[in-house]
């Protein structure tokens, strides 16, 4: 009789309360995935006068600082430390007075969601000063996945992440020359390059030059605004190959005498952001890439790369096939990227 009485209890209790108990442990499950129990670190930057920090990204291949020096007559950043490391590549360490300059700290390898801390270490000579006077600042946050274009590879020639224009973001020197290019609007991460299908285009002049050998790769986001016709990402002044998209479909080839193509089986539409990969190697083997899956692959094929100006947004600076929408996180390589660093770097930045 007892036990009954107790079961009887058991059962109004649960009668009363369980709905109540079940929507508690909704509330802390939506809390949980929504990252309550387990906050991100907000980002900070500090830095004496006269430098100033607007912003700061923090990833597990870079720290990136959005920094200003006003009415100074020189100011360098000399070197940033990373969690007690020194960044293996600082591009953009040399300030202009009175202006705001992103300076990239390039090549880490971090884990995402790691606490970072970057000690950065500067000097300056004020106006009419002959004097260098040293700044301390710091940037903390915590990391999360960061594009391809700040990885550091040994095997990029050059890699532009239009924060600056067509700047050269490995410091290979390879800076871009716009014509009738928009580089502020919103690409993929940030800013991005957009091209208006017939008068765009960006000048890369040398990267790939006549001493350039085999292999080779070309790597980009892009997001079409037309679906028809042949359309230039990335490619030279010549016969070289390039990636390119014809009808809604990704290409990856060379034209001109001996030309060929190799091409995805995937299209893609207009107003959607799609990654974008051509690998050739020495053996003669191309190997072309959407959003992180080879789609695409052929042997035994040649591959001119004796053109020095290389191109985005046209084919030849005497031939069209212009390219219409907005192209970001661009990268030229001197290596064939594997599947795996392809996929990575498509998950990274998707």
């Amino acid at each position: 009789m007892i036990m009954q009485k107790r079961g009887q209890v058991a059962m109004e209790f649960l009668m009363t309360y369980g709905w109540a108990i079940i929507i508690i442990l909704l509330a802390i499950a939506a809390l949980w995935l929504l990252g309550v129990f387990s906050p991100s670190v907000p980002t900070i930057c500090q830095i004496d006068a006269p430098f100033t920090c607007q912003d700061a990204v923090v990833s597990d291949n870079s720290v990136l600082i959005r920094l200003g020096a006003n009415q100074v007559q020189s100011a360098t950043v000399n070197s940033i430390t990373v969690n007690g490391q020194t960044c293996p590549v600082v591009s953009n360490a040399q300030l202009t007075s009175n202006q705001i300059t992103t300076v990239r700290c390039l090549g880490l390898n971090l884990e995402e969601n790691e606490k970072v801390t970057a000690e950065i270490d500067a000097t300056y000579q004020k106006i009419g000063g002959s004097l260098s006077h040293n700044i301390a600042g710091t940037v903390s946050g915590q990391a999360s996945l960061g594009s391809y274009v700040y990885s550091g590879d040994s095997g990029l020639l050059a890699a532009y992440d239009f924060e600056d224009n067509a700047q050269d973001v490995t410091g290979n020197n390879h800076d871009g020359t716009l014509t009738n290019t928009d580089c502020t609007v919103d690409g993929k991460i940030g800013k991005g390059c957009s091209f208006d299908g017939s008068t765009s285009y960006i000048n890369f002049d040398q990267v790939l030059n006549t001493d350039k050998s085999l292999p080779i790769s070309f790597e980009a986001w892009v997001n079409t605004a037309v679906n028809s016709g042949w359309q230039t990402i990335i490619g030279t002044d010549g016969s070289f190959a390039q990636i390119a998209i014809n009808a809604q479909t990704p290409h990856f080839g060379q034209n001109g005498v001996g030309g060929w193509w190799i091409i995805s089986g995937t299209n893609i539409n207009t107003d959607e952001w799609h990654h974008i990969v051509g690998t050739f190697d020495a053996a003669g083997t191309a190997f072309l890439y959407l959003d992180g899956v080879e789609v695409a692959t052929s042997s035994g094929q040649n591959f001119d790369v004796n053109h020095g100006v290389s191109l985005m947004g046209r084919y030849q600076l005497a031939d069209g096939e212009w390219f219409q929408g907005v192209i970001d996180e661009a990268a030229i390589y001197d290596k064939v990227l594997t599947p795996t660093e392809v996929l990575a770097n498509y998950e990274a930045t998707k």
